[in-house]
């Protein structure tokens, strides 16, 4: 799946939620098992349910759509993610609006094998935990991912990397 199959991704996603809008773009830089290096840019969808700002109104649900770029023994790869996201404000109303979130979706990797490890198959679950700061339209954020099948495929290799990123409030 190359630029036209993300893009296709896009299209069918975004009309999941009538009550939700893109609202950030964010970019991140990292690194990983084996020596991995790792790009990532994803375009954040935030949810709004009726019901659900009343009941939870710490509590965030978004959706990432989003495309990260590895680098690993002189080689280029490319995964492309659909993430739902829970993010928790720890002070929405504060200047520095500090939180946490947790994610599990999907992803799919163009090649089954990075830096030598066998990840047995190109579709991989992709989860993620994160502590960041947000400040008027920027946020910052140090998250962990893993990549792994969940044992649907074998090998299972799995992939963990840690990234810095920041996103930009759409206006």
């Amino acid at each position: 799946m190359h630029k036209p199959g993300l893009l296709l991704l896009l299209l069918l996603a975004l009309p999941m939620q009538a009550n939700s809008e893109l609202t950030n773009i964010t970019v991140g830089l990292g690194a990983g098992d084996d020596e991995i290096t790792s790009s990532r840019a994803a375009l954040v969808q935030t949810l709004d349910p009726f019901w659900f700002g009343h009941l939870f109104p710490r509590l965030a649900v978004q959706v990432e759509y989003g495309v990260n770029r590895w680098q690993a023994d002189a080689t280029t790869h490319y995964a492309y993610s659909l993430l739902p996201v829970l993010r928790w404000n720890w002070h929405p109303s504060g200047e520095w609006q500090w939180f946490s979130e947790l994610a599990i979706g999907g992803s799919y990797l163009e090649e089954k094998e990075i830096a030598g490890r066998q990840l047995g198959s190109p579709l991989q679950f992709e989860t993620r935990a994160g502590l960041g700061v947000a400040h008027e339209r920027w946020s910052w954020a140090l998250r962990g991912y893993h990549y792994g099948n969940g044992g649907l495929s074998s090998p299972n290799g799995g992939l963990n990397l840690l990234n810095l990123e920041m996103a930009w409030r759409l206006p």
